[in-house]
């Protein structure tokens, strides 16, 4: 049999048994785009936010579900916008959050807080870039929130939270990843003296702690973190705290020259005197390792939509959203290519493993191990360990199915 039937019948099968698996968890591999559609849903995450201005907005996200995903446990990605940090809108990320909707996740590009006391594309002073991105990271966590309180709504897998961000998005994306303790809150971001500005008085007040806002008895964890056209404001947040992988995609003929390589002003644009430094991944690699931080950095080379990494008209669109899904599906409690079984040819090892936050029935279910073929493989007793669905690998078998009886 031709190679491309296997895999044919292999994707066909694994699409049969999510779709089959009514009120239990798929353990898909979310690597490729198993469904060809996907569907918009607009909810308000937050409300009350307040400006640099003392006006107040609303938080939005926009959510991609694929159609016929019944998968009742999907990964969470939520996904912010560039535009530095006073421009942009949730709409662009659309074509990332289609994508990996049609890979099994609930994708969420949202709206957070913009502006800052200054021009449209330079502040008054370094302190108000920090704020700028200090009240996106408070907006993206409390996204987090919000969604692991509506996990029954949207069947999210409130263990496997991932976030993304493009260019200032990415910034903030970093943020809420590594920024969650008081003590890493920048101290410009506390109460600082009124600014004028073109015959204005702006109050600064204290932003408040990173994870500040609604829905407080939920987890800000991240499973793990991407950046596109970005590189960390603080590095000194990732010595302590939270430890989630970053995978880093950059372009090195960005013309805004966001650092990479190297520490350098966070973004060159209009000659804006008062812009901060930022760090590129591959400048804080020893800082990574001291942490133990699993980072990995990319970088592409081309002069078409140079920074729009996000885009598709960006010419490695398509290599970046398989390296954003593989690493993202290295940090799943299930990593296995299930959607193209012949990778698994070259596994020699048995091995089980359980998805977190569903368990079996009190009394003794069985299993159903299939093979490549869709034919039965062997049955018997399901162990009593967490989880409706296990992966296993072998020179002939790629799925194991536990049925309740």
């Amino acid at each position: 049999m031709h190679k491309s039937t296997f895999v044919l019948l292999g994707r066909l099968w694994s699409l049969f048994l999510c779709l089959s698996a009514d009120a239990q968890s798929c353990c898909s591999e979310h690597i490729e785009a198993m469904f060809p559609t996907a569907s918009l849903q607009v909810v308000e995450y937050t409300e009350g936010l307040s400006r640099f201005d003392g006006t107040e907005v609303n938080g939005v996200a926009r959510v991609w579900t694929a159609n016929g995903d019944t998968c009742s446990r999907k990964p969470l990605l939520i996904l912010l916008h560039g535009g530095g940090f006073t421009a942009g809108f949730p709409d662009l990320m659309d074509p990332l959050a289609q994508q990996f909707a049609r890979r099994g996740y609930v994708a969420a590009s949202i709206s957070y807080r913009l502006g800052w006391i200054g021009g449209s594309t330079c502040p008054v002073d370094s302190a108000e870039t920090y704020r700028a991105w200090y009240r996106a990271v408070q907006d993206g966590l409390t996204a987090v929130r919000f969604f692991r309180s509506q996990a029954e709504i949207w069947n999210i897998d409130t263990s496997l939270v991932f976030v993304a961000g493009w260019s200032a998005g990415g910034y903030a994306a970093v943020g809420m990843a590594y920024t969650d303790q008081i003590s890493e809150k920048p101290e410009v971001c506390g109460p600082l003296n009124a600014i004028d500005f073109n015959g204005n008085l702006f109050a600064r007040a204290d932003l408040g702690e990173p994870f500040s806002g609604a829905y407080p008895n939920q987890s800000n964890a991240i499973k793990a973190v991407s950046t596109l056209a970005a590189s960390v404001f603080l590095p000194q947040n990732l010595s302590n705290g939270a430890k989630p992988p970053l995978l880093a995609l950059n372009n090195e003929a960005d013309p805004y020259l966001i650092p990479y390589n190297n520490c350098s002003v966070w973004w060159n644009f209009d000659n804006c005197a008062v812009f901060p430094n930022a760090c590129g991944t591959g400048a804080l690699s020893s800082e990574f390792i001291d942490a133990g931080i699993e980072a990995e950095q990319v970088t592409y080379n081309t002069t078409v939509c140079g920074h729009n990494l996000h885009d598709p008209c960006f010419p490695f669109f398509e290599d970046l959203v398989n390296r954003m899904a593989i690493f993202f599906n290295h940090q799943m409690d299930c990593p296995l290519v299930l959607a193209n079984p012949m990778p698994l040819l070259k596994k020699p090892a048995l091995q089980w493993t359980a998805r977190p936050g569903e368990g079996l029935p009190k009394v003794e279910s069985s299993y159903q191990i299939i093979n490549m073929l869709g034919s039965s493989f062997s049955s018997g007793i399901a162990p009593e360990v967490p989880g409706n669905y296990f992966c296993i690998s072998n020179q002939e078998v790629w799925r194991l199915m536990v049925v309740a009886p």
